[in-house]
């Protein structure tokens, strides 16, 4: 896990700059791994105190009607709290939001995927769960820009080592790797990226090809 990446990412989230997805992100670490709600906590305390003497901002034009416009929203189907309790706090929302109109979708043998960025207003990249059955092996890819995975049950390897329950894998996109899940339960995580995954080998040829197909349709 890169330690720094990650310290930013919370201290970016403690000052309220972070985009959804990747406040998402923290948040659920956090809700995870007490230490880092323990920071979380201590830098909003500081960033409050701040405030307090910093002079008051005006509203944005149209800031108040966006508000009160999530505020009346009709609410989707509701999910029963014991589907949403094998998820920690902060995820209960978004996926409680999108079950109505989504499913999981297969990406690979074995593996599935949740997307919650509808659920997130003013997301950007992918932000999804994703399911993988014991021995499941997402194939060899790379993103354009960075990938968080946030293992929330079971576990997970890779080139770059071993993902527990709370531990992030961040990857900037300079490497491939062929994440698989760990024998035993299933491995679940929370994915932030940049970008959809690219794949090489084989997959990522056929997938070039259809690509060439599909533009001259």
């Amino acid at each position: 896990m890169a330690d720094g990446k990650l310290a930013d990412l919370v201290t970016d989230h403690a000052a309220g700059t972070l985009e959804p997805g990747r406040a998402l992100l923290v948040a659920t670490l956090a809700a995870i791994k007490p230490e880092v709600s323990e920071t979380v906590e201590g830098l909003e305390a500081a960033g409050a105190g701040l405030l307090s003497t910093a002079p008051p901002e005006r509203l944005p034009a149209g800031g108040f009607d966006a508000l009160m416009a999530r505020v009346d929203a009709p609410p989707s189907e509701p999910v029963s709290d014991a589907a949403l309790a094998v998820y920690p706090e902060p995820l209960r929302e978004p996926v409680a939001a999108v079950a109505a109109a989504s499913k999981w979708r297969a990406v690979a043998v074995g593996i599935q995927c949740l997307n919650l960025r509808p659920a997130l207003p003013g997301a950007k990249g992918f932000v999804e769960l994703l399911r993988a059955e014991p021995g499941a092996k997402l194939p060899r890819h790379r993103h354009e820009g960075e990938e968080f995975v946030l293992v929330l049950q079971g576990g997970l390897r890779d080139e770059s080592g071993r993902y527990g329950v709370g531990d992030i894998a961040i990857g900037n996109g300079s490497k491939a790797h062929e994440p698989v899940a760990e024998p035993g339960e299933i491995c679940v995580c929370l994915v932030v990226s940049d970008s959809a995954p690219a794949f090489t080998g084989l997959l990522g040829a056929a997938q070039k090809t259809w690509d060439w197909i599909k533009a001259r349709l």
